[in-house]
């Protein structure tokens, strides 16, 4: 049969097989698309991100200024991106946030308020102002230094007063009292503390009150005053008050008043004050109507003043965002960065370090508040690892070394910036003084009360009315704003809103304030005498992590007075805080910028550039004992528009494992199927029918690749149009999937030759076929030391090269390129030899390495069934080419026993057993024992034995199922070790067992193995229909194998072994399991079929054998007992020939014409019965003397005669005197029989094996008449034994009837049968190594290879220095640009940058490279047209009036 053919029959066998499993072929499909759905699913989630081009806001360094610092500290937390250029990038500017709020509001002040030219008055009204408070405290507290002193009243009436005609002319008061009353002096004093409360009649009468307020000119004023003022009634006295305040100039009073202090002060001018005031006021309601920054400012305010608390942290951040950063573009975006995920680097994404305390331990340097700050802080996963990364700049220290004076004095100069916010801390923490006095100032203070007192004054409010109420300031919201009562007793329609309010805000603002700047610790720098102890010291404070950083200075003697012209240094961190220093760029590109603030930015943000800045400039302050007025401005490189792909960059990883677990259940169903094969010997019984390993697995290889290409092709039509993958080659990508698949099917072929069981296969093959995908986690973990030999040899694993070829097309797909016919031989890593293109020869090359090692595992450990080669048996001709001799000689003939039947002469040998030995494992006795027979072609043989004997044995490796452990075996002339290939195309077999496939019918089964036998389809179909009437199947033609019953399954069995026309048939107990009426047609088939074919058939039916054996061979313990035709060993086996008499039923009594026979034998006398037994045996033994009654049971009498060496005559006389006197004898008939085969058999089992014997005898009672006894037994005693009723069972009453003497019932019952199935299953349970090994071994082993898995991690070492200068990237070209080219001060610097040793070089050593000259270019205005094509819009189109120069490799 040609190689094409059975390639063809296989596929359809296996082709309708899986039809017929549409549950299988569903989820083979199903489970693939289910998941890339979830994928696809989750790409529409994640679309492709469109990010504008950035522009990243400069990073203020402590030399900028504390304030710039702090403020880009916060403002640049989240290093956002913006669409257009910010204002640090344009000329001559660096702040970026004059946008916001505060920044607005103070630059609108400034334009506004300036422009009045009375605001320059304030500082006048401000000193005028404290002029009076000076004359106020001075009243109050040392009203001596003005006794005797006072204000004329005339000098502060109105011009044009009208008081003194009242008192001439509306009082009558003489002239004399007028003049001396208007010309008299108040005393100022007396009224420090405000208005006495007395009535002016008191004041009026009294001579002593009188002199206490007012100062006359002449001693004759005070009485004449007395004696006129106090002549007057109330009313008259009142309406001198009246006049009074109504004559009295304000303006005149307040400027008089300092003068009673100081007679050259210039007083208080309220005039000068209120023209100020509102001019003030009209700009400030200016302000405030018509400029947005304020607006802006209230609205951000409102909330905070109402509320008191914002409503959450987000709101907080944005409103703090907007007074003091003012980004437009809404804050801008944040390029997020995936930089640790692709190194690993988790410990940087989540802030964890295993080394470090999680558990919170008090801080005795720091506050309770602090304390209960940082536990909070702690206390939250996300806060925690904020904290983390900020504690080490808040409360760390920095370190140097050596601690030696020149040093000391670079770190005090360094140490400015801290030293600001040292004078911060202590300025806020003086408010806790002065802020409780200036509240007793403004709530009890008499200054306070009288000006609250004189503001209540009908007069004094009118007159501010009158002054501000065109402003929409009145007297009444001063009041209200100055009131210190309860809430209650406001005036009517005010806010309640005073200065308490501000205050309390002031006072709560600046007292949290203090209590945060509490917890920093600014007294940063410690110094240690060697880095040996700075080192010791970093180790301790990482464990609080409370280390900023460790500053040693090299060459510095620790004795050495004074700096070195040349000073080195270098910063130590700890590496989680900054970069590490193994490598100085990403291994591979991806776009977007390096901007995201937790992991690319860790030089400015983990405390390292900040350090630097401070460090150099206190070097050069040293050095040139001069200030240093430039700060640094950290610019980042603007980045074009770009196309981000989260979604990528997560399913790096992700996505191998995906394409592995999508074929899973295709793996496991396969190894299955081809195990079952194995398992139910249905390989063996195709490979017996001439079907090779090679068509075999060729098949089985087709197969799979058909249904994994149908699926490959549905997953890349999924992916492709699902938008999983936007830009690789669908065709690539195709052929990708398919060279893994590929692999996959032959890693299938080899795992299937590990396991014997389908089910422990299915199982271990789907867990086995993904865990040898784990090693390419740890190939990805240990990337950065992967060279290409240690992928090329992790490749040999097809999951590994798998996931390394998926690797590269996710960075592909994420630098927006896709796998292209024109990329897959290049890697998208820097200085990686791999590629796509490798991976997929690495695929290839493991396919072919799988299916090498298949084929030689195969052959050389086929399993529980088949012959195995020897290791060496790629090395054998005879395995390439076949054996120069191809017939063999039988060599070995039957042994000397006198038990076999010499060989007949004249008949083709078709099986020749030759000195077969089988020794199974763990079994120390041979199963086959030294065995030499041989089969002759046209005849059966029956082989017989009891079980345990060695048939199956022995008809399993003549069938190719079991190797010999030695000797051989001929058929056909052929050797079953070195030609069974050639041997099965003439063999048919029917096992023992049924090997049927579950899914085929019986017309398909023999259809299947007639073609396999090399007949045409006509042909195998005319044989079907032949066998299927032979066999009687023509009703079952079209039901599956598995529907069939079991006789009816073993007779399909029978008919496969006959298709074909098979010379040599191996018949394993044919007809076990069969009605009598199929053994009937079963036994017609093998008559029929006889002719021309070597037939050996074991059976447990003697009658079978006797009937259809030409030739019978009896084994027993693995060995050859007896063989022959069935007279030969009945010959030399057989005890002689069997007589049997029936005697007549002689009845007793009349009327009964039937009586049992038990009882007529029991009613005879015992007289009768002798006299009559006597007389029949003389007559026997009169012609055979050697006659032995051996049964007498009933009205049957058995006498053995003996076969060997007998007179025929005597026999023939015998039989003729029992039929003349047959009456006389009181016989009703006799018969003879010969020895049956059964009788041999046990005969034969019993002397070959005691054991044998042993059961045999416990059964001989029950036996037919056949079976013999050795001894001589007399006539005598038979009827005895054999009537002996007593010892049957049953006879005599069981008074239990049949019940044990105790029964348990209810819970004892319970408790019994738990008692019997826990013995059970803890005897099943110790005893199964396969239940031990799946329960405890297997879930350690997972739990092992897990936590192995979690600690293969590349070991931790001391990272490698790093010098960081500009040349680490290559050749570098420096760009310096002049904003203020004639700038006096910029003058040395621009010196410093350009001549020798030039920029970028070490002052004092030789350049790294040779320094080119500056190239100053003509820079046209259309430079702008050239800067959008490379950088984008915008970028630097604002630089046109700057100077620019050019450097190359400085």
């Amino acid at each position: 049969m040609g190689f094409l053919r059975q390639i063809r029959l296989l596929l359809w066998k296996n082709w309708i097989l899986r039809k017929r499993q549409k549950l299988r072929i569903l989820v083979e499909l199903i489970w693939p698309l289910s998941l890339f759905l979830a994928l696809v699913w989750l790409r529409k989630a994640n679309p492709l991100y469109r990010q504008h081009e950035c522009h990243f806001p400069n990073k203020a360094m402590p030399s900028a200024g504390t304030l710039p610092w702090l403020q880009g500290i916060f403002c640049n937390m989240n290093n956002p991106c913006f669409r257009n250029p910010t204002r640090g990038e344009s000329p001559g500017v660096v702040s970026n946030y004059n946008n916001s709020i505060l920044a607005r509001v103070y630059k609108d002040a400034q334009e506004l308020l300036l422009e009045a030219p009375e605001i320059h008055d304030l500082g006048r009204v401000w000193e005028e102002l404290i002029i009076m408070t000076q004359f106020m405290e001075t009243m109050r507290t040392n009203p001596e230094r003005i006794a005797g002193r006072g204000i004329r009243i005339l000098d502060i009436l109105k011009d044009g007063e009208t008081l003194t005609s009242f008192l001439l002319e509306n009082l009558g008061l003489p002239d004399a009292v007028v003049f001396q009353l208007v010309n008299a002096q108040v005393r100022p004093e007396q009224f420090a503390y405000g208005v006495p409360n007395l009535t002016l009649k008191d004041i009026a009468c009294s001579q002593m009150l009188l002199d206490r307020f007012i100062i006359f000119s002449s001693r004759r004023g005070l009485p004449s005053v007395h004696k006129a003022m106090c002549a007057l009634s109330q009313e008259g006295l009142q309406r001198v008050e009246d006049a009074l305040y109504a004559n009295v100039d304000l303006f005149k009073l307040f400027q008089l008043l300092p003068t009673v202090l100081d007679r050259n002060s210039p007083g208080a001018d309220l005039r000068s004050w209120g023209r100020v005031l509102s001019n003030v006021s009209q700009a400030v309601q200016k302000v405030s109507a018509r400029k947005q920054s304020v607006q802006d400012l209230l609205m951000v305010w409102e909330p905070f003043v109402q509320g008191g608390i914002p409503e959450s942290l987000d709101h907080l951040v944005s409103s703090l965002s907007d007074l003091f950063c003012g980004y437009p573009e809404g804050g801008g975006s944040r390029v997020l960065s995936f930089n640790w995920y692709e190194d690993n680097n988790y410990k940087a994404f989540l802030g964890i370090d295993s080394t470090k305390k999680s558990i919170y331990l008090y801080d005795n340097t720091t506050t309770p508040f602090c304390n209960e700050l940082i536990q909070n802080l702690e206390s939250n996963p996300l806060t925690k690892i904020a904290w983390s990364a900020v504690k080490p700049l808040l409360m760390g220290k920095i370190l140097f070394a050596p601690n030696s004076p020149p040093v000391q004095q670079i770190i005090k100069n360094a140490n400015s910036t801290f030293e600001e916010l040292g004078r911060l801390r202590l300025l806020i923490k003086a408010w806790e003084e002065v802020g409780p006095q200036l509240w007793y100032f403004f709530q009890n203070s008499l200054q306070m009360n009288m000006i609250r007192d004189s503001l209540k004054h009908s007069t004094v409010r009118d007159f501010l009315n009158s002054q501000l109420g065109t402003e929409g300031l009145t007297a009444e919201y001063i009041i209200n704003f100055l009131h210190n009562g309860p809430p209650g007793s406001r005036e009517k329609g005010m806010v309640d809103f005073d200065w308490r309010n501000i205050f309390s805000a002031a006072d709560q603002a600046l007292r949290l304030l203090s209590q945060y700047l509490e917890c920093l610790t600014l007294d940063k720098f410690e110094g240690y005498h060697d880095e040996t102890q700075l080192t010791h010291q970093a180790l301790h404070l990482l464990e609080e992590n409370k280390f900023w950083a460790g500053v040693v200075f090299l060459d510095i003697d620790p004795t050495r007075k004074t700096l070195l012209p040349h000073v080195k240094y270098k910063i130590r961190m700890d590496i989680d805080a900054v970069e590490k220093t193994n490598k100085i760029k990403d291994r591979y590109w991806d776009p977007g910028p390096r901007a995201d603030p937790v992991d690319d930015l860790r030089y400015i943000w983990g405390g390292f550039a900040y350090l630097q800045d401070m460090i150099e400039h206190g070097i050069i302050k040293t050095q040139t004992n001069t200030e240093v007025p430039q700060g640094i401005y950290l610019q980042q490189m603007p980045y074009p528009c770009f196309v981000d792909d989260v979604f990528m960059i997560t399913l790096n990883r992700s996505f191998p494992i995906f394409m592995v677990l999508a074929w899973i259940y295709s793996v496991s169903m396969t190894v299955k199927s081809i195990v079952l094969e194995k398992e139910k010997r249905l390989k063996e019984a195709m490979k017996n029918r001439g079907i090779t390993n090679g068509v075999i697995w060729c098949t089985w290889f087709l197969d799979s690749f058909f249904m994994m290409a149908v699926s490959t092709f549905l997953l890349t039509a999924l992916i492709m149009h699902g938008q999983v993958l936007h830009y690789s080659s669908p065709l690539l990508f195709f052929l990708f999937l398919l060279t893994f698949n590929t692999a996959t099917i032959m890693q299938c072929f080899l795992f299937s030759t590990f396991f014997s069981k389908a089910n422990l296969a299915a199982a271990c093959s789907g867990v086995l076929y993904f865990t040898l995908y784990l090693p390419h986690i740890v190939c990805f973990v240990w990337q950065d030391r992967m060279t290409v030999n240690l992928k090329i040899l992790a490749s040999f694993l097809s999951q590994v090269a798998f996931g390394f070829g998926t690797e590269y097309l996710s960075r592909y797909e994420e630098q927006g390129l896709g796998l292209q016919w024109g990329n897959i031989r290049t890697s998208p890593l820097e200085g990686d030899e791999y590629s796509f293109l490798f991976s997929i020869k690495m695929m290839l090359f493991d396919a072919f390495l799988y299916g090498i090692l298949s084929w030689y595992l195969d052959h050389v450990f086929p399993g529980d069934y088949g012959l195995p080669q020897p290791w060496y048996f790629p090395l054998q001709e005879s395995y390439w080419v076949g054996s120069r001799n191809p017939k063999a000689e039988k060599t070995v003939t039957a042994d000397g026993n006198t038990f076999c039947e010499p060989e007949p002469t004249g008949l083709i040998p078709g099986v020749c057993i030759q000195n077969l030995v089988k020794i199974f494992a763990n079994k120390p006795k041979p199963a086959i024992d030294r065995m030499n027979i041989t089969f002759y072609e046209g005849q059966i043989t029956a082989f017989l034995g009891h079980n345990g004997a060695g048939k199956t044995t022995t008809m399993s490796i003549l069938t190719g199922l079991f190797p010999p452990t030695s000797g051989t075996v001929l058929i056909g002339g052929l050797d079953i070790q070195t030609h069974m290939d050639s041997i099965r195309q003439r063999l048919g077999m029917c096992p023992q067992y049924n090997i049927l496939f579950n899914h085929l019918t019986v017309a398909e089964h023999i259809l299947f193995y007639s073609q396999l036998k090399g007949r045409s389809r006509d042909e195998a179909e005319q044989e079907l229909e032949m066998m299927l009437e032979d066999m009687g199947l023509s009703h079952k033609r079209n039901e599956e194998a598995q529907n069939l019953s079991g006789g009816m399954q073993r007779k399909l069995s029978v008919a496969i072994a006959f298709v074909g026309e098979a010379k040599v048939v191996v018949l394993d107990e044919p007809t076990s399991g069969v009605d009598p009426y199929s053994r009937r047609s079963i036994w017609d088939l093998l008559l029929k079929y006889r002719s021309g074919r070597t037939i050996i058939l074991s059976t447990h039916h003697m009658d079978e054998a006797d009937i259809l054996g030409d030739r019978i061979a009896i084994i027993s313990q693995g060995k050859i007992f007896c063989s022959g035709s069935p007279v030969f060993l009945k010959n030399c086996f057989g005890s002689g020939f069997y007589l049997t008499l029936v005697r007549k039923v002689k009845n007793t009594r009349t009327g009964r014409s039937v009586v049992s026979i038990r009882a007529s034998y029991v009613d005879m006398k015992p007289s009768v019965v002798c006299r009559d037994l006597n007389e029949l045996a003389e007559v026997i033994h009169h012609h055979i003397p050697e006659a032995k009654l051996i049964e007498n049971i009933g009205q049957e009498l058995v006498y053995l005669l003996p076969n060997k060496h007998f007179k025929q005559r005597s026999y023939a006389s015998l039989f003729r005197e029992l039929e003349e006197t047959l009456d006389d004898l009181g016989l009703s008939s006799f018969g003879v029989s010969d020895t049956p085969l059964e009788e041999v058999f046990l005969k034969v089992t019993a002397e070959a094996d005691p054991e044998v014997q042993k059961a045999g005898d416990t059964q001989e009672n029950d036996s037919t008449p056949g079976k013999i006894s050795t001894e001589n037994k007399t006539a005598e005693q038979t009827p005895v034994e054999t009537n002996d009723t007593s010892r049957m069972p049953g006879i005599a009453g069981d008074q239990n009837e049949g019940k044990g003497s105790l029964q348990y019932k209810g819970f004892q019952l319970v408790h019994q049968q738990f008692k019997a199935l826990f013995i059970k299953r803890f005897h099943h349970a110790s005893r199964s190594y396969k239940d031990f090994l799946t329960q405890i071994v297997l879930p350690a082993s997972f739990v092992l290879l897990s936590l192995v898995l979690t600690v293969i991690i590349p070991p931790f070492g001391e990272y490698p220095a790093l010098t960081l200068d500009p040349w680490i990237y290559g050749q570098q070209f420096t760009f310096f640009s002049n904003e203020r080219p004639r700038s006096e001060q910029m003058v040395s610097l621009t010196n410093a940058f350009l001549n020798k040793p030039g920029f970028g070089n070490q002052t004092g050593i030789k350049p790294k490279s040779s320094q080119l000259p500056w190239h100053f270019p003509h820079v046209s205005p259309f430079r702008f047209l050239l800067f959008p094509v490379i950088f984008g819009n915008n970028i630097f189109s604002s630089c046109l009036d700057s100077e620019v120069l050019i450097g190359q490799s400085l």
